[in-house]
């Protein structure tokens, strides 16, 4: 029994040991290659282009603190856990969730705020610039590798996310957890292919300055969003207890008004305009617009019966979340 506990120990440790060598090798790739497209098409080769890596090691510490800190935190509430087992209690792990609007494990979302805002700044510069339209399709450091270096955000976002969780395998917690990370990774990849309407010998479009600033921000501003599904995560422990506020419906209106709807509205644009080619995302957009105005309004329902709630401070949340069901099923009625 003891030799067992000390595998599970090892396991536990070895597997969140391997995470966070992953996450700050997929920094670092993605670190050096946005920034080689940066130093090598600076004019004069500019020693100020170097500075971009100060900004890389500080993401690279930011991570490996976040990752002890989440294993600090995982390893106290399984020797809590175990602890109300041996004296056969009934009630629930002690947890810092509802005592701070803060959340547990804080660092997960003020991490990726911090990576989105290296990572944007770099976009944005190399979009911005000359860079961009200097890319050759057929070299190395060109327009495909470009993508594929921002499209591993995705991975940065899943390691990020397995980082702060143990739940088991095929739980329901787990597959809530899975679907999450799913649905961020096609959000951040919509973004990506958004980007390359800009990359001129791709799309063959010559846009205009405003057009193009309107795409660039759009596209970054999709690279925060994940925050609110961190937070909103980090407020119920990863999925063990009930969120004291449901922000579902703040996710599917920033997802649906700052993404789908201007994203499906510039493809649509171009394609029936200029003859552009469509993206397969354009049908995205469109399920991503039913999904939200599907559920949008009984998670805002429910947000304002939780706020309420909060301010009276007499109503349970359980007993909220039962009410609010009980709309939603009027309104499908309806």
């Amino acid at each position: 029994m003891g030799s067992q506990k000390i595998l599970n120990c090892i396991s536990n440790k070895t597997f969140h040991i391997l995470n966070c060598a992953f996450l700050i090798i997929v920094l670092i790739f993605q670190s050096l290659v946005l920034n080689t497209y940066i130093i090598s098409y600076t004019w004069n080769w500019d020693l100020a282009s170097y500075f971009w890596f100060l900004g890389d090691l500080f993401m690279a510490g930011l991570f490996v603190a976040m990752s002890i800190r989440a294993y600090s935190y995982l390893t106290e509430q399984k020797l809590l856990k175990k602890k109300k087992e041996e004296k056969h209690s009934l009630s629930t792990v002690p947890s810092p969730v509802g005592k701070s609007v803060l959340g547990v494990l804080p660092l997960c979302y003020l991490a990726w705020i911090c990576y989105a805002t290296c990572l944007v700044t770099k976009v944005a510069f190399i979009f911005k610039s000359e860079i961009i339209n200097t890319l050759k399709p057929q070299d190395i450091f060109g327009p495909q590798l470009l993508k594929f270096t921002i499209s591993s955000s995705t991975i940065v976002f899943i390691l990020l996310v397995a980082a702060h969780h143990d739940s088991e395998k095929d739980s329901q917690r787990a597959l809530a957890i899975k679907s999450m990370c799913t649905n961020t990774a096609f959000e951040l990849l919509d973004s990506v292919a958004f980007l390359s309407i800009l990359i001129i010998k791709e799309s063959h479009l010559a846009v205009t300055y405003d057009f193009e600033n309107f795409v660039l921000v759009f596209a970054c501003i999709n690279f925060f969003l994940p925050t609110i599904a961190l937070y909103q995560y980090s407020l119920s422990d990863f999925g063990q207890l009930e969120k004291p506020l449901d922000l579902n419906g703040v996710y599917h209106l920033s997802h649906m008004s700052l993404v789908n709807v201007p994203y499906l509205a510039v493809r649509v644009y171009l394609w029936s305009g200029y003859g552009s080619d469509i993206s397969l995302f354009v049908m995205k957009n469109v399920i991503g617009i039913l999904w939200h105005l599907k559920d949008i309004v009984p998670d805002f329902i429910l947000l304002h019966k939780q706020c309420r709630a909060m301010r009276g401070g007499i109503v349970r949340h359980r007993k909220v979340v039962d009410e609010c069901k009980d709309d939603a099923v009027e309104l499908e009625q309806i």
